[in-house]
């Protein structure tokens, strides 16, 4: 595939969501750079240029115009506020900083037409964000409270691993949120469903954290369905016209990385965060399968906040890099903006269960939900550069024909509204 695409000369190259190129050490980048720098003519299209740091920017621009902004040392240096960190004993640059933000947007007013989904979909009902605290039952908190003890106490005595060794205890904190809130959360969805007519989104990160999703509908003996990095991209498309057509099928828990972009659950009126991630780019994204054309209703988003554990810290960071992205692409500050709700009003959720991983409803989602798509449907991209085969007369019956149609036309409740990609 590689030699078929470097072999063609591209008059015209269009790469949809071209932040997936962020990454200047990514196979993805390092092929898809000289596609783009070889066409004739070339446009990126993406509602996240940088996810949340201007690092993220640079392989774009390189491709469409090379060596604009000088070589990536100079640009680090000007706009990503770089400087040497001891990772270990081994010094090495660290680019993921901000730095001249006003610049750099002029620069890039220079080469990007941006257009913001409150300046062209001005019909768009708009979303409501809250924030959900709540304490976790001090057995829960346990686990995390000494994890918290120990980063302190890197922090006091620093050496030249410390970074390294901080970096490491994040990740590990990060997962503990995810079980200790688990609980929570199970209760939380429950709640929900007991309005017999709302349909709502719950994004999570971690396995265990879908797991504990999954089963708090299994145990409501709701209908549901699940897209996570197991799920095919053929299984996905017949899992959203589930979900948007049917509606027993009220709740949809997804992956933020694996279901957060491309896909649109405009049946949903209230999208749950169940957890955090580690940039706003991709928490906007995910807000925004269900707040986009098509949705006719106020999308309401609650983020799960568990107080104590890394969810306090991560809501701060995501708004330092909103605030980053904002000045960098948009010429001012934002922030992403959330009341918090009544603190008494959640206080139910500090009594959950302690609630620890197994297999059990694993299998059953297995057995009740995936319907497995026909791969012979598929097509590999390298049949787009192979000689076309001659052209065979097939018959097919009417009614095969009308019932095919039925099955792959997406039927708008508006039929002055359509589909919308991915790209606001």
């Amino acid at each position: 595939l590689i030699d078929a695409l470097n072999n063609q000369n591209f008059k015209v190259v269009i790469v949809d969501e071209s932040h997936y190129m962020k990454s200047r050490n990514a196979t993805r980048s390092r092929i898809l750079l000289p596609v783009v720098q070889k066409a004739r003519r070339a446009i990126l299209l993406t509602g996240t240029p940088a996810l949340g740091r201007p690092e993220e920017l640079f392989m774009q621009i390189e491709a469409l115009f090379p060596q604009k902004f000088g070589r990536w040392t100079d640009y680090a240096k000007r706009y990503c506020n770089a400087r040497i960190r001891y990772f270990g004993k081994r010094p090495q640059w660290d680019c993921r900083g901000a730095s001249n933000l006003n610049e750099l947007h002029q620069l890039l007013s220079d080469i990007m037409i941006r257009r913001l989904k409150t300046e062209v979909l001005t019909q768009l009902p708009p979303k409501v964000r809250q924030r959900i605290p709540f304490d976790l039952p001090s057995a829960a908190a346990k686990e995390l409270n000494t994890s918290f003890e120990e980063w302190e106490k890197i922090m006091r005595t620093p050496n030249s691993g410390a970074m390294e060794t901080v970096m490491g205890l994040i990740t590990r904190m990060f997962k503990q949120t995810a079980i200790a809130k688990a609980g929570a959360v199970k209760d939380y969805i429950k709640m929900m469903l007991q309005n017999d007519s709302l349909k709502f989104l719950v994004f999570a990160h971690h396995l265990s954290m879908l797991q504990a999703c999954t089963e708090a509908v299994i145990e409501n003996k709701t209908r549901y369905i699940r897209i996570d990095g197991g799920v095919s991209s053929s299984e996905r498309i017949h899992l959203v016209n589930q979900f948007q057509k049917d509606p027993d099928t009220r709740v949809a828990i997804l992956s933020i990385q694996a279901a957060g972009q491309g896909l649109t659950f405009t049946a949903a009126s209230h999208v749950v965060f169940a957890e955090l991630y580690w940039d706003p780019g991709h928490i906007k994204q995910a807000e925004d399968r269900a707040h986009r054309i098509g949705q006719c209703s106020s999308v309401n988003i609650h983020y799960l906040i568990a107080n104590g554990t890394l969810d306090t810290l991560m809501w701060g960071m995501l708004n330092r890099k909103a605030q980053v992205t904002g000045s960098t692409l948009n010429g001012r500050k934002e922030k992403i903006q959330a009341e918090e709700g009544d603190k008494e009003k959640w206080d139910f959720l500090q009594f959950a269960e302690a609630w620890t991983p197994n297999d059990s409803s694993e299998e059953l989602r297995k057995e009740a939900l995936f319907t497995h798509f026909e791969k012979e449907k598929q097509h590999d991209i390298r049949s787009f550069f192979l000689p076309q085969p001659k052209k065979r007369q097939l018959m097919t019956s009417c009614d095969e024909s009308k019932r095919f149609q039925e099955e792959n036309t997406v039927v708008s409740s508006d039929p002055t509204k359509t589909a919308a990609g991915d790209t606001i």
